[in-house]
């Protein structure tokens, strides 16, 4: 990758809606390659984001290919991608396969139990955050017609969400009074 090429991978990544197309790992060796050249401040500068968001894309480049394997497979963000940074490689592989249903704030939290008990391990760590922090959620089944499953299916997909996620936003939308 040339710094062309990282810098428009940047622009493309750091403007305009949220959910980006390009690949996260190839995202954060664009940052990467970018804050070696030019230095931090000035990429922050450049594409008027802070320089916290760009160590935590910078970051993504660092871990493991356990993390990165989750990463391709679209089940990690920048987010949970930084705060799991912050734990040893042990660790780390240990809490994958459980947070990839967690939100960035159950991610950040756990990784925070985690890191300030080193006494204890990922087990009880996370017996603790299930006590303290999970949300407890209630299942709904719903019965739809084809076309507005399909409907709701194609809306998603549009906005790089999946199903479940859209029609959970949706619904959260409607009800914040």
């Amino acid at each position: 990758m040339n710094e062309k090429q990282a810098v428009a991978i940047l622009m493309g990544n750091l403007k305009g809606s949220k959910n980006k197309p390009t690949n996260l790992l190839r995202f954060s060796n664009a940052c990467d390659l970018l804050i070696k050249k030019w230095g931090i401040k000035e990429v922050a500068r450049h594409f008027d984001t802070s320089q916290y968001m760009l160590r935590q894309i910078e970051k993504i480049k660092k871990l493991d290919p356990d993390t990165k394997k989750y990463i391709r497979m679209h089940e990690l963000g920048i987010e949970k991608s930084y705060h799991l940074w912050r734990l040893d490689e042990k660790k780390r592989s240990e809490i994958l396969p459980y947070i990839k249903n967690l939100s960035s704030d159950d991610v950040r939290n756990l990784v925070y139990l985690i890191r300030h008990d080193p006494s204890k391990s990922v087990k009880e760590c996370m017996k603790i955050f299930e006590e303290k922090y999970a949300k407890k959620a209630t299942v709904m089944v719903l019965a739809l017609p084809t076309d507005v499953s399909n409907r709701l299916k194609r809306i998603s997909k549009e906005k790089k969400m999946k199903p479940v996620e859209y029609v959970r936003h949706l619904i959260e939308v409607a009800t914040d009074e």
